[in-house]
């Protein structure tokens, strides 16, 4: 099985992040299973943070959204088995499912959906006050806000700017993580998401799995093995995405004439 877990950050920048993933990946994907790292090229985001970015639909969809669009026809054509969107801002996750008959798989969808397996209420924590307006978007978009208690902002907020030195000493923003996590759990969550990529692997790295007796979702792991099964159930039973209504695909005719549209454009 061969996963394409596609990151929105310029990942080959940041070495602390990119190789904590790749390790990740290693514990926790089954031995036949190959998950390919990519990120965004090298100067996608302009030496800007790619939070100050997305606050502006129009830049964030020219800057990101070909690039992803991109990646997940690239994967199908290479023969992945699947395409992780890794990122909690769900960006054209509905289109992504439309252009490609391989299951593609939300970092955010999954790990929501993981939790209510778990948990009636689920508490997010995040990093930013501009992720935490994604999140609120994209639960009412998946419909799961009755089994989300809230969403917390850790303080001070983190920035993109720290992926490589959150690494080297991620104990202190764990703690901090930690402390707001109990304010979600007193607040009635009953488990916990780090809901950020960066936060979710931070998380993980450092161990922590419990807050007060509320299990701590890994998030990446969640995606991986979702994916996992949504591989088997599509090559077992055919699974696929809902093509009447909302992920429709376009015939061959349209697919590459939309194709041919793009590269013009380009």
């Amino acid at each position: 099985m061969r996963i394409w877990y596609q990151s929105t950050t310029e990942i080959e920048n940041y070495h602390g992040y990119r190789e904590a993933l790749r390790a990740h990946f290693a514990r926790i994907a089954n031995p036949d299973t190959e998950v390919t790292l990519r990120g965004t090229p090298v100067g996608t985001w302009g030496g800007l943070a790619p939070s100050d970015v997305m606050k502006a639909p129009y830049a964030y969809h020219m800057i990101l959204s070909r690039i992803l669009f991109d990646g997940a026809l690239q994967a199908e054509a290479e023969g992945y088995d699947a395409f992780i969107l890794g990122s909690f801002t769900d960006p054209w996750l509905r289109e992504l499912r439309s252009a490609v008959d391989i299951p593609v798989v939300s970092l955010l969808e999954s790990t929501l959906l993981v939790g209510c397996t778990v948990a009636p209420r689920l508490g997010l924590v995040t990093m930013n006050t501009e992720n935490e307006w994604f999140l609120q978007s994209n639960i009412a978009a998946h419909r799961l806000e009755s089994r989300i208690s809230g969403v917390y902002v850790v303080q001070p907020e983190m920035t993109e700017w720290e992926l490589n030195t959150i690494f080297t000493d991620p104990a202190p923003y764990v703690a901090r993580f930690t402390e707001v996590a109990r304010r979600a759990v007193a607040s009635y969550a009953d488990a916990i998401v780090p809901a950020e990529g960066l936060v979710a692997e931070v998380v993980a790295t450092c161990g922590l799995k419990d807050v007060d007796g509320a299990p701590v979702l890994d998030a990446i792991a969640s995606a991986i093995c979702f994916a996992e099964m949504a591989v088997k159930l599509h090559k077992r039973t055919g699974l696929h995405a809902g093509r009447r209504w909302n992920y429709t695909r376009a015939n061959d005719q349209i697919m590459r004439f939309a194709k041919g549209a793009a590269a013009i454009a380009r």
